[in-house]
């Protein structure tokens, strides 16, 4: 399955959240190829993105190219680190929806899939600077993520503790990835 066939997917979970998830449950992913072919380019074009402002001369270009290196490093690792982070923290708390490979893998298709889209979102953040529309943007993530309650299996009792949870770690992980990031490196801002 390629990027296009994958993208394709991800483009109808974004326009049609249900529909997606539905189309995505009728094929067996294994989550390596959703992230080599989908959530990895997309980190590498949310990395590119981060030049733009800079080359193109608008935005917040006061910054030095080192300094742009670094936030486009940032900007990479906190969705990837963020991926193994929020795997983990969902695979551990909620082992009823992991019970067997196939369910550890719609979980972990689900979080790429969710990452994905966010890194969209950033990537359009970048690309607009001072648009205020896509910073209201990862309200809707937590619409798709619902959506998608059904593709992961979460049992009927556990569906709001879920919702709850994959949407903290979802949104919040990635943040406080880049901050402990951005902490590290001193005279960063």
């Amino acid at each position: 399955m390629g990027f296009w066939t994958l993208f394709k997917f991800l483009l109808l979970t974004i326009l049609s959240p249900k529909v997606g998830w539905r189309k995505l449950e009728k094929f067996s992913i294994p989550n390596n190829i959703i992230q080599s072919k989908l959530l990895y380019p997309c980190l590498s074009i949310l990395a590119i993105s981060v030049f733009v402002p800079y080359v193109c001369g608008y935005g917040n270009n006061d910054k030095a190219l080192n300094a742009m290196i670094m936030y486009a490093l940032i900007e990479f690792v906190k969705y990837f680190v963020g991926f193994f982070v929020v795997s983990y923290a969902m695979s551990s708390w909620f082992a009823s929806t992991c019970k067997t490979s196939d369910d550890a893998n719609r979980l972990n298709n689900y979080i790429s899939i969710n990452l994905t889209i966010l890194a969209i979102i950033n990537i359009m953040k970048n690309l607009t600077p001072g648009f205020p529309l896509f910073d209201f943007c990862p309200l809707f993530v937590i619409y798709v993520m619902y959506t998608g309650m059904n593709y992961v299996k979460v049992e009927e009792e556990c569906r709001s503790k879920f919702v709850v949870a994959s949407s903290i770690l979802l949104l919040l992980v990635p943040i406080g990835i880049k901050f402990v990031f951005e902490l590290m490196i001193p005279n960063f801002n």
